[in-house]
């Protein structure tokens, strides 16, 4: 399911408050060009160059993969190869699957997504398997939900709460980490994890996960926004997100390094906001490092709400949020 739907516990995170607005989203596509007179300096000759950048508002794979492998090679300057790794754990009773969790590891962490569970004990059986499987890697176990119930059930298992943020008009993201486990308690279920998707039992997760969702008003659907910035016809830079609800999610943003400290990651964004609103975007919010992009986006109005330590290892990482 696609969504921005996250005995010893450790408390990872802090959380600053920030006051929200409010608004309700619309579905529209369109396509938007314009242009901005660049003066760069190109230093290999010694003299400025005059460039004609276009921005454009569009959907274009090609555009999708530029973006993200210039962002991918920006980051590995300062994390190096790092691994990323799916699994999906379950939990039976018999023959009977009781629960399932999927999970992903990147930057150090373990991220749960989707969770199926008949009760507390057959999560927390299944948080100690994917405890087990990437204590001796990761920092610690992440998860968020907009449900307070679930956030409940997740504090059972051996979660602490760390974060209590408001999103849009309607929603609230609760933010819990588990940072250790002190023992391996006895269960009755026999618990299994797999780096494939078995198919049956994925059946299941992804049918309580639609149910889940609608029982809570969570929708599925999202409206994509990519902006990106041309000179001539060589790309320069861009930028990714998604409307969900009322809420514009900022993914990707990057500008290559010749192009950069002329505005055009303002300008990117500007316009990506711009579009968000006009798609019903009352919220922005997004995630960054320590090496990407946080002073960036304080100069543009957004604040930090959310800040979690070693992710990546020795940097910190930062969910950040302002208004449309």
């Amino acid at each position: 399911m696609r969504r921005r739907t996250p005995v010893g516990d450790g408390f990872c995170g802090k959380v600053v408050p920030i006051a929200q607005s409010r608004g309700k989203i619309q579905s529209r596509n369109s396509t938007v060009h314009s242009m901005h007179r660049l003066i760069a300096v190109d230093i290999s000759r010694d003299h400025e160059v005059e460039q004609m950048i276009t921005y454009t508002t569009a959907k274009d794979p090609a555009y999708d993969e530029q973006i993200r492998d210039a962002l991918r090679e920006h980051n590995l300057r300062f994390t190096g190869p790092v691994e990323f790794a799916s699994s999906y754990i379950y939990a039976l009773e018999g023959d009977a699957l009781v629960g399932a969790l999927g999970v992903r590891f990147f930057w150090d962490w373990v991220t749960i997504g989707d969770a199926y569970y008949q009760s507390v004990a057959v999560l927390r059986a299944m948080v100690q398997k994917a405890w087990q499987s990437y204590r001796e890697r990761a920092v610690g176990i992440k998860f968020f939900t907009p449900v307070e119930s679930r956030l409940a059930d997740f504090v059972a298992a051996g979660f602490t709460p760390t974060a209590t943020i408001p999103y849009g008009e309607t929603k609230t993201y609760y933010y819990a980490d588990l940072c250790s486990m002190a023992q391996d308690r006895p269960h009755g279920y026999r618990v299994v994890a797999h780096a494939e998707p078995i198919p049956a039992y994925q059946a299941v997760l992804d049918r309580h996960t639609r149910d889940f969702m609608r029982l809570h008003g969570i929708s599925d659907e999202y409206d994509e926004i990519q902006v990106v910035a041309l000179d001539g016809e060589t790309f320069v830079g861009g930028v990714q997100g998604e409307v969900y609800e009322d809420i514009f999610h900022i993914g990707r943003l990057v500008v290559l390094e010749g192009y950069r400290g002329h505005a055009v990651g303002r300008t990117l964004v500007a316009k990506a906001l711009e579009e968000a609103k006009a798609r019903g975007a009352t919220t922005a919010e997004l995630g960054t490092t320590d090496f990407q992009a946080k002073n960036f986006y304080e100069n543009m109005g957004f604040a930090v709400v959310h800040t979690r330590m070693d992710n990546p290892r020795g940097y910190k990482s930062y969910t950040m949020i302002r208004r449309v």
